[in-house]
């Protein structure tokens, strides 16, 4: 084993100087996917990141990236892979009170690399994360970086034999969880609010005229929900209420992030914790955030010179369901974040089972998808 992280760094850096990185040393792994969306993304992670290993450049090696005097960001590795132009920042940890530094460390050198590259996706850098240790912390902390941030991170350990080391080894997906995972979504776990499209003349059907530029403005809401990391859907649906004065409404949801709080309890025995469950009882938190609200207002953009849209009612999907589907003509739906993956699985089925003549953001099969996912007591099924 290595003594110190500086052991680990001064090896690697023999491989990294001799062969411009990590490609040479690093097994194939034979993780497959199909046991569950978060080892599939942990995999699919592992294996973008792998693609660009294969062909590297050393770039830097425990020097200063930052752009401005007084700061000192020291990546252990800055490597680049040509063939898809894109940055991996490799980091060794060798210390089990690592995960801190890692997590704050990671998203600065991102953040350097972004002053360098102004315009690059998040996804054109790469994670690597090279540990002798795993404590569980630092796999929560990676894993979630993978899972909800959709970073792209591969996580190895070095492998010995007789004191030697040998090469480097994946992390196995199966090791970030203490038990088989997968997404359990209940009637409370997704909430939202309806985005009310007001026309600005007395008759609200004059709105059909500007169908489209009410799509646009429903398009803008998904993608700034998607920008800003969410994970949820969204309908565009028209109401058919004759004394409706929202001719056209977006009924929007993200995961609520306070729901195991409503649920009456509190898993872990945390002082903090508990603090938290009597704040969010009392204040009777529902998990519409700011961010959800700011994306349906992002919707004003394309609709302030022919209506006058309001988020209003904050409500459980249940809720906000059921009013939408009352007197209501579905338009279109999108799912976004992690949510957009389950329905990418959900839709390749369907076309299996009925064939490709439907498009994307069919609402019916939206509608259909969300009976699949979320086990809600007080809805039947819908039938396609």
């Amino acid at each position: 084993m290595f003594s110190n992280e500086a052991g680990m760094q001064r090896k690697l850096s023999e491989y990294a100087n001799r062969f411009g990185g990590f490609g040479e040393i690093v097994e194939k792994h034979e993780f497959r996917k199909g046991e569950g969306l978060e080892r599939d993304l942990i995999v699919e992670s592992y294996n973008y990141c792998l693609e660009s290993l294969k062909e590297t450049d050393l770039l830097a090696e425990e020097e200063n990236i930052s752009l401005f005097a007084g700061e000192q960001l020291k990546p252990d590795f800055v490597l680049f892979d040509p063939g898809y132009e894109r940055f991996l920042i490799v980091e060794l940890k060798n210390a089990k009170n690592a995960t801190r530094q890692a997590g704050t460390e990671l998203g600065a050198y991102a953040n350097a690399i972004k002053n360098h590259a102004p315009m690059i996706a998040d996804s054109d850098i790469v994670f690597i994360v090279i540990s002798t240790d795993w404590p569980a912390l630092l796999k929560n902390y990676l894993f979630n970086e993978i899972f909800w941030g959709h970073k792209k991170v591969l996580c190895l350990r070095p492998k010995f034999e007789g004191g030697l080391f040998l090469s480097l080894e994946c992390l196995p997906p199966n090791e970030f969880f203490t038990s088989k995972q997968s997404p359990v979504f209940r009637s409370n776990s997704f909430s939202g609010m309806q985005y009310c499209i007001y026309g600005k003349s007395n008759s609200v059907e004059d709105l059909d005229g500007y169908v489209f530029q009410v799509k646009a403005s429903f398009e803008r809401i998904v993608r700034k929900a998607q920008q800003k990391n969410s994970h949820g859907f969204a309908f565009l649906w028209k109401d058919l209420r004759c004394h409706t004065s929202a001719r056209y409404s977006v009924t929007l949801v993200d995961i609520n992030p306070f729901e195991k709080f409503q649920e009456g309890g509190v898993g872990v025995e945390n002082v903090f914790a508990y603090r938290l469950y009597n704040y969010i009882s009392k204040m009777e938190v529902s998990g519409m955030t700011g961010t959800a609200i700011d994306s349906m207002k992002s919707g004003d953009f394309f609709l302030k010179s022919i209506a006058s849209p309001s988020p209003e009612g904050a409500y459980p999907w249940r809720v906000l369901k059921g009013f939408m589907l009352e007197a209501s003509e579905l338009i279109s739906f999108k799912s976004f974040g992690v949510v957009a993956d389950l329905y990418d699985e959900y839709l390749v089925k369907y076309y299996e089972c009925y064939g490709p003549h439907v498009q994307y953001d069919n609402p019916c099969v939206g509608l259909s998808f969300t009976e699949e996912i979320i086990h809600d007591d007080h809805f039947d099924s819908v039938m396609l």
